[in-house]
């Protein structure tokens, strides 16, 4: 079986994500990352496909508040104010 990129990872989370508002909702909790090979949260996921790698550690935020929301407008390095 194939490994799929972190880029087609997110670009699938992102066109099954429904929209609400301004917000992408993506699924919960957890999604496997293949090139990781660990689990991870979907909106980080998608943060590293389209913006490149962060450090572990590293929170990544969302501007709107929403948990589940993966739209990449609203991801922010850093935690949610």
């Amino acid at each position: 079986m194939r490994k799929l990129s972190i880029a087609s990872q997110s670009d699938e989370i992102l066109r099954s994500a429904v929209p609400d508002g301004q917000c992408l909702i993506g699924p919960a909790g957890r999604v496997w990352c293949d090139e990781q090979e660990r689990p991870i949260t979907p909106h980080r996921l998608v943060f590293i496909g389209t913006y490149g790698e962060i450090v572990d550690g590293i929170p990544i935020g969302r501007r709107c508040g929403c948990r589940r929301c993966v739209n990449p407008d609203h991801l922010i390095v850093g935690s949610t104010p």
